[in-house]
């Protein structure tokens, strides 16, 4: 296992995640009308808008996406062998990266039946840092959705290494500058690959960060109250209780970032609502994010108008997530008490 009981080394990881892709691509695809009929008559006896057929044609599209991916980075491995230029070889894998996350964002809209209606403006021009709230498995799309893709910005991830069994994240994904991070790893050792992402970023990049570190349920924000409520941390415990609907945002990544970002960088803090429907890739089959409407709206703040030490800033995450946490409050009509 890898430090922090983190996922095996690459080889042995490869070798297990591809053989698993290789062999759900093939029940899939191989069974695909049986499993659709089975679908089919799960609707009729329980009628959820086709919940169970919707949930296995995206699931099979993501299969299908998984294994053009892999099937795309061996190409393009094979390229890198006849030695291109590094650039023209990177610049391909964001192709990739971004036909693959486009296929995904599609198969949600057309599929799962999303709505997503923006409010304002969002990150369209780099360089800029997009913190992002996290409620779903849902919302890591939602940057490459509403900027990356329409604007053709190439994304930098902080992503959980658990991700790395994914294959195409996994492979792609670490040719690419993003950092996979241990959130359990209490020694920052994970802080300076995530500011390294913003060391070098260009006019048409951008690094997303979800600085609550998982994903946003009541019973987790009710956990960590209680935590620290037993250690005796009263200024946390008064944090995460001024938030209802987010967790409090742990500066460590968003200061390493900012540190380290080119003075003309804007920062921006992504809000939306919606996807609480989506935790899990099992909560596709209840039906709750069919024809969900997923609201969004971003806040714009230039690097060079943040306070120059570390306690200003991450003062001012804490305000950004208050006004974010009382914008999703708005929408569903409630407010921190």
């Amino acid at each position: 296992m890898g430090q922090g009981g983190g996922p095996p080394t690459a080889w042995v990881r490869r070798a297990i995640s591809l053989s698993a892709l290789a062999i759900a691509a093939t029940v899939l695809v191989g069974g695909a009308p049986l499993w659709f009929g089975v679908a089919l008559v799960i609707d009729a006896l329980r009628p959820r808008r086709l919940a169970v057929t919707r949930a296995l044609g995206f699931i099979s599209v993501f299969v299908l996406c998984e294994a053009w991916g892999v099937l795309a980075s061996g190409a393009l491995w094979a390229w890198g062998l006849t030695g291109p230029p590094r650039d023209r070889w990177l610049a391909a894998h964001v192709i990739v990266q971004r036909r693959w996350a486009q296929a995904l964002s599609r198969a949600l809209v057309s599929i799962v039946g999303l709505r997503i209606e923006v409010e304002g403006p969002v990150p369209s021009a780099g360089p800029c840092l997009v913190f992002v709230r996290h409620v779903s498995m849902a919302d890591t799309a939602l940057p490459m959705l509403v900027s990356a893709i329409p604007h053709r910005l190439s994304p930098r991830y902080v992503l959980k290494h658990e991700l790395l069994w994914d294959p195409c994240l996994d492979i792609v994904g670490n040719r690419l500058p993003n950092a996979f991070v241990d959130r359990q790893a209490g020694d920052g050792s994970s802080l300076g690959p995530v500011g390294a992402l913003a060391t070098d970023l260009g006019a048409n990049e951008m690094v997303v960060l979800f600085p609550e570190g998982t994903r946003y349920t009541a019973r987790r924000r009710d956990a960590l109250i209680a935590r620290w409520a037993a250690r005796g941390d009263e200024a946390g415990v008064a944090r995460a209780r001024a938030l209802l609907h987010t967790l409090p945002p742990r500066p460590g990544g968003a200061l390493a970032l900012l540190r380290r970002a080119p003075p003309e960088t804007e920062v921006w803090v992504l809000g939306h609502l919606g996807f609480e429907g989506a935790t899990r890739m099992t909560d596709l089959f209840s039906g709750r994010l069919v024809g969900a409407q997923v609201a969004v709206r971003a806040w714009r703040t230039r690097l060079s108008e943040l306070p120059e030490d570390d306690a200003g800033r991450a003062k001012w995450l804490d305000q950004a997530w208050s006004r974010l946490d009382a914008w999703v409050g708005g929408l569903r009509g409630t407010a921190p008490t």
